[in-house]
């Protein structure tokens, strides 16, 4: 029986203030959501009686790709900076998740533990200087060979193709995989992906057969 992709978990660490924003922003990740191609998780997800604190803690630990949603606010949170960034950054120098700041609204951000990884939008102009703040965020996310779409995509088959190894899902004499991609541009985008998770020891340790993969246009 075909297994569906793993959803790809992505927190979203944000300053209260911008709620509205981040609001606005999740709207955006609808149609990889609806896909089953992420899963998106904030604070406003908590249930009632829960532990906040633990919740946020679990989350931000399980998570592959964490967006930081980058505003006057955000750096000046505490919570945000002291916590949730530290965290995060903690992951990432392990390579155990993803990393993106998202520059929602202008701020000096060059001096954060987060200033050398590339933000959205690529321009590093913030979503709110735009003038049509739909069209802002549309190509941070989604924009051709910067968004989510392409990368979380491949991500998501990649991790459900590594669980269905690890539980014997596929047969065992699988040795190589073949990935036809018609945009010739995207196949330098792709291999980075395939060959940054492959690399990643977490999934390499769930991984039972040495795989090889062809990536090739038609």
């Amino acid at each position: 029986m075909r297994r569906a992709p793993t959803s790809v978990e992505i927190f979203l660490s944000y300053a209260q203030a911008d709620e509205p924003l981040r609001a606005e922003l999740e709207k955006h990740l609808a149609g990889l959501r609806r896909e089953r191609i992420i899963e998106a998780w904030h604070d406003r997800k908590i249930l009632a009686g829960a532990d906040r604190a633990r919740e946020i803690d679990a989350r931000l630990s399980s998570s592959d790709v964490i967006l930081l949603l980058v505003s006057p606010d955000f750096i000046g949170s505490d919570y945000c900076y002291d916590v949730e960034v530290k965290e995060a950054m903690r992951r990432y120098e392990a390579g155990a998740a993803r990393v993106i700041p998202v520059l929602l609204r202008a701020v000096d951000w060059q001096a954060a533990p987060f200033a050398r990884i590339q933000p959205l939008p690529k321009s590093g102009r913030p979503t709110c200087s735009a003038a049509d703040r739909d069209e802002a965020f549309a190509e941070a996310l989604h924009g051709r060979g910067a968004g989510l779409d392409e990368a979380e995509s491949i991500r998501a088959l990649l991790l459900g193709l590594t669980e269905a190894v690890a539980t014997a899902d596929v047969p065992t004499e699988l040795q190589k995989i073949t990935i036809v991609e018609k945009d010739e541009h995207a196949v330098p985008r792709i291999r980075d992906v395939i060959d940054d998770h492959w690399s990643d020891e977490a999934a390499a340790r769930r991984i039972l057969v040495p795989w090889a993969y062809e990536l090739s246009i038609p």
